[in-house]
């Protein structure tokens, strides 16, 4: 089954060679063209995100407009074996947000897609996602950290990043091309943290983009 992102390949990679026959042009600079075809065009999915967080006419932006415990809005898309994925986004604080501190307790993550459609009003209701979830993974705000669950048994987490403040631009990728070797890495404002420590990821399962409020903040995915 081809899938969007296979004949954009086809289309993209046929293109260019034709055009440059006699010429091998790296690996890098062919994704390079390939990027600007598929973009970042994901969104906030109204169905499943809690309906205490208010997602913008376009779905690019999830706001947390008042102070509850942890809510949870969910990307669309699924991303799976054979895709590589990169969602930029932007923190920012909301006028109703009067603390001090220049520092998100947001978490930003992945999640099977599997599991957010069958329980995603308990995800919702008891805390943040990362909590519920067996192979869900998370980049903490509040001190760098990345959680994950040790042998799908028991949740930990280990120092890994920096902390997250208003402002930032965080940028979360998801590499599924290689089957024996998917990676999650996350970058803040260009700074990049690397591939994430402790990740097992499923190349049979599909993964959706997630991310956990506690305070007024709002979250928006850039498009490019």
């Amino acid at each position: 089954c081809m899938t969007t992102r296979n004949n954009r390949e086809l289309l993209v990679f046929g293109f260019l060679n034709d055009k440059h026959i006699n010429i091998l042009i790296p690996a890098d600079l062919i994704q390079f063209c390939l990027s600007w075809y598929i973009g970042n065009n994901d969104k906030w999915d109204f169905k499943l995100t809690n309906s205490t967080l208010k997602i913008s006419d376009d779905q690019i932006t999830v706001t947390q407009k008042s102070r509850f415990s942890w809510r949870t809005a969910f990307g669309k898309d699924n991303i799976g074996i054979g895709d590589k994925k990169r969602w930029v986004l932007k923190l920012e604080r909301n006028k109703s947000n009067h603390s001090k501190s220049l520092i998100s307790c947001t978490r930003i993550g992945i999640i099977p897609s599997c599991i957010v459609y069958k329980f995603y009003h308990k995800i919702n209701h008891t805390g943040s996602f990362d909590i519920n979830v067996i192979g869900s993974y998370a980049l903490s705000g509040g001190d760098g950290s990345f959680w994950f669950w040790k042998n799908n048994r028991k949740r930990k987490n280990v120092k890994y990043g920096k902390s997250i403040k208003y402002d930032d631009i965080i940028t979360v990728e998801l590499d599924m091309t290689q089957v024996s070797n998917c990676i999650l890495s996350y970058s803040v404002n260009d700074e990049d943290f690397g591939i994430a420590p402790n990740c097992t990821i499923d190349p049979q399962q599909k993964y959706k983009l997630c991310a956990s409020f506690k305070g007024f903040e709002s979250l928006t995915l850039l498009q490019y």
